[in-house]
């Protein structure tokens, strides 16, 4: 019965869809995706001058104060997985698709290069001074040198690449041996889970909007990267459906929605039910089979020499 509810508020929330792309519009921040050249410009949604702050850092949860609720919602389960594993992030290491370096911040890890193909995103990156070192692309190639890292991570950044297959080779090109790749991605839950509230339709644009070019299954993830070179060694399905419901109604609230015309609007909500939001953040990366998200930590396999 409650599902039956969520999914009849979820579609009567798309009346208010046009007021928030209006409100969202009026603050000088990018959209989601570049109109003319398509690129995910999710990651660019802060000034150099501001760098999320910490709403939570406790029992194993990071909560960020991103501009945008729901962004700062979906990520809290990003950074708290991620903090987690840190002894793994051994340096050199290298944050792979890092935008605007705001995320590596709020992560609190020392990250020595970051890298990203949008020139835009690597200027708010270096101004911002997250990492030692920022570095592009170069015919598709990492402008850095065979087993030059010796740790990475990608952060909801995959599932908008094209040429994913030799992105995953690249990766494991500059990569020492056994270093290891940590990444999120959403799957194909993620439609699943976005179909089942507010319709196949909405779910086919929010999915256009975000860029998001490929959302495989747990499985199909393993084999590519198994053929890319990589022994995988732990995946953890997380962000269960309702997860995914409570992270996009959020998007109506915060500094890009109604807290334009309610101040403090996002700050009332989240003292009101901090408790309740860091909970679901902890059942949620304690792992859901079905979650519209997977962490997944491969080592690179050594290169056979063919000497």
């Amino acid at each position: 019965m409650i599902d039956v509810l969520l999914r009849g508020l979820g579609r009567v929330s798309l009346v208010a869809e046009p007021l928030r792309r209006l409100l969202a519009g009026r603050r000088p921040v990018r959209t989601s995706v570049d109109s003319a050249g398509g690129e995910d410009k999710t990651g660019l949604i802060l000034a150099v001058d501001r760098t999320p702050g910490l709403l939570h850092d406790d029992a194993g949860i990071r909560y960020a104060d991103f501009d945008s609720f729901a962004h700062s919602f979906w990520r809290a389960q990003e950074l708290s997985l991620l903090r987690a594993r840190r002894t793994m992030f051994a340096a050199p290491s290298l944050d792979f698709g890092c935008g605007d370096g705001a995320f590596a911040a709020a992560l609190g890890i020392p990250v020595t290069i970051g890298a990203d193909s949008d020139p835009e995103a690597r200027g708010v990156a270096e101004a911002r001074g997250t990492y030692s070192r920022v570095v592009g692309s170069t015919a598709g190639r990492l402008d850095l040198a065979d087993g030059a890292v010796s740790s990475a991570f990608a952060n909801s950044v995959l599932e908008h690449v094209d040429g994913l297959p030799a992105v995953l080779r690249d990766l494991h090109r500059v990569l020492a041996d056994h270093a290891p790749l940590v990444i999120t991605v959403p799957t194909d839950q993620y439609t699943v889970h976005l179909s089942r509230y507010f319709g196949p339709g909405e779910a086919a644009r929010i999915n256009a909007e975000s860029a998001h070019r490929t959302l495989w299954t747990p499985t199909r993830w393993r084999a590519e990267l198994e053929s890319a070179g990589f022994d995988v060694v732990e995946m953890v399905e997380y962000q269960p459906p309702r997860f995914t419901y409570l992270y996009r109604m959020s998007r109506l609230l915060g500094r890009r929605g109604l807290g334009l015309l309610i101040p403090g609007l996002a700050t009332s909500v989240w003292r009101r039910y901090r408790e309740t939001l860091v909970a679901m953040v902890r059942r949620s990366i304690a792992g859901t089979p079905g979650g519209a998200n997977v962490l997944i930590v491969s080592r690179a396999r050594p290169t056979v020499s063919s000497a």
